[in-house]
């Protein structure tokens, strides 16, 4: 499989086939045609102004239950919006730097470039 094709596929985590995820993409019009730097724009807004920033038990929590849940941490958030990412078409994935305190996560788009993206709280 083409790398790039490997960062569109669901997970248990980027569980986006869920059925809240979708009707989530079809009530913001994310299903319409757009432009990717559109879509990833709002995708990115939704998830930092609509789920709020707040602890978390487990740092390995599905998009659809961060969804269901309305908050979660810096890590989960961005579980989150690698799956509506994905969902809508925008390859992604995840870089854990292990070794930096609370395993500080960087999201790669690959819509052209990698782009860190800010803390989501």
């Amino acid at each position: 499989m083409e790398e790039r094709h490997m960062y569109l596929e669901s997970s248990h985590l980027l569980d986006y086939t869920h059925p809240a995820i979708q009707q989530l993409i079809r009530a913001n019009g994310w299903d319409t045609p757009k432009t990717k730097k559109d879509l990833i724009g709002e995708v990115y807004t939704f998830v930092r102004d609509e789920i709020a920033y707040g602890y978390t038990k487990s740092f390995s929590l599905s998009a659809s239950k961060i969804l269901a849940k309305g908050y979660g941490n810096c890590i989960t958030k961005s579980t989150l919006l690698m799956a509506l990412l994905r969902a809508v078409g925008v390859p992604c994935h995840d870089h854990t730097e292990s070794h930096l305190p609370g395993a500080l996560a960087k999201l790669q788009l690959y819509a052209g470039h990698q782009a860190p993206l800010p803390c989501l709280g």
